[in-house]
């Protein structure tokens, strides 16, 4: 299981900020609230813009392979959803 972990945070790693920033979102909180959706929502305008500011929260590296894998996993509907998606 720490293999599917590890590449998990090698692929958020990859991926757009503002989707890195999602995710760290989810692993904190089990839900996103309007307001994170909102704030989403306007850094995705501005990656897309290239006026991102600097800097902004990104992947923390290791999100998924830190610590057990016991101690990692909260029932998250949002988050499962997302990493469904991703292993299709």
């Amino acid at each position: 299981m720490s293999d599917v972990f590890a590449t998990l945070d090698k692929w958020f790693l990859e991926r757009p900020k503002w989707l890195q920033n999602a995710v760290n979102r989810l692993v904190k909180q089990s839900e996103l609230s309007d307001e994170d959706i909102s704030e989403l929502a306007i850094l995705c305008r501005q990656e897309v813009e290239g006026k991102l500011p600097k800097p902004t929260s990104s992947f923390v590296a290791t999100a998924f392979s830190q610590g057990t894998e016991s101690s990692l996993y909260r029932p998250n509907p949002m988050l499962k959803m997302v990493c469904e998606l991703i292993l299709l």
